[in-house]
């Protein structure tokens, strides 16, 4: 779960923006075994025109893409208007350097 004791991330991608490579490391839960495996695509959610998450977090973090589901937190919508819009927060508007630099 999102909770407080980890990382919130509607709160952190917003004025802040900061960079979900670094702060889902190993500072904090890793994020693919808190929300389980139900799954849900984000890299799909955001589409090429934005970061593909799955792939730049890759194995060296967790592949957010095949562990994020409907059955825990479904980023694709509890992160859109009400909380942020991350594919907005994570598209070229934006510094990705980060995501980049661990692939």
């Amino acid at each position: 779960m999102l909770s407080t004791a980890y990382v919130n991330i509607g709160d952190r991608l917003s004025a802040a923006y900061v960079n979900i490579g670094y702060t889902l490391g190993a500072a904090y839960v890793n994020i693919g075994d808190r929300l389980g495996a139900a799954y849900v695509n984000i890299g799909d959610r955001l589409g090429a025109t934005y970061v593909n998450i799955g792939d730049r977090l890759g194995a060296t973090y967790v592949n957010i893409g095949d562990r994020l589901g409907a059955t825990y937190v479904n980023i694709g919508d509890r992160l859109g208007a009400a909380y942020v819009n991350i594919g907005d927060r994570l598209g070229a508007a934006y510094a990705i350097a980060y995501a980049h630099y661990l692939t």
